[in-house]
């Protein structure tokens, strides 16, 4: 939940920045280093948004470990089916790592093809700006941003999966 809502949150930063670059004058650009806007469209926007994401997810986790462990304390019995549990959990977290470790590696690659769209416009604004193709730019920064939306969601299901599965044992 939390990652399908981090990326919920990125796409909807990079589309607004997107939004708000392509209503810049042409002086800006001469003003603004390429490389700089790239930098805030590509890297800034998901620190901000992995933050967010982050606080709320350590504060949930925190609080749900601390009413596992006063059930430990609880019961040594559960404690003793925990450990008993220990080996398909590895098997389990490992089989997940390598699925997601692919789907990364695919989600990296739609990412690289978002800024691409995203460079080539902010590099050649001027263009976009006398023919009056901002959205057509927009429009194929969209189709390219919900292509990578789409394999976080993905992502997102994934987890979703992993973490109800593991939440059933008892060792979660």
């Amino acid at each position: 939940m939390f990652t399908l809502c981090c990326a919920r949150l990125n796409v909807r930063i990079r589309r607004t920045l997107m939004q708000s670059l392509l209503r810049q004058e042409v002086g800006f650009f001469d003003l603004t280093k390429t490389g700089d806007i790239t930098s805030r469209l590509s890297s800034d926007t998901t620190t901000m948004s992995d933050q967010v994401s982050l606080n709320v997810n350590v504060l949930m986790r925190s609080v749900v470990q601390m009413i596992i462990v006063l059930e430990f304390l609880a019961s040594w019995k559960l404690t003793m089916v925990t450990f008993g549990m220990i080996p398909f959990t590895v098997l389990l977290s490992r089989t997940y790592g390598m699925f997601y470790r692919k789907l990364a590696k695919q989600t990296q690659s739609e990412l690289a093809e978002v800024n691409s769209v995203a460079e080539e416009a902010i590099s050649s604004m001027s263009t976009i700006k006398s023919f009056a193709a901002e959205r057509t730019v927009m429009s194929e920064f969209d189709h390219r941003i919900m292509g990578y939306f789409h394999l976080q969601r993905t992502e997102s299901a994934a987890y979703s999966v992993y973490a109800f599965i593991t939440a059933l044992l008892p060792n979660s």
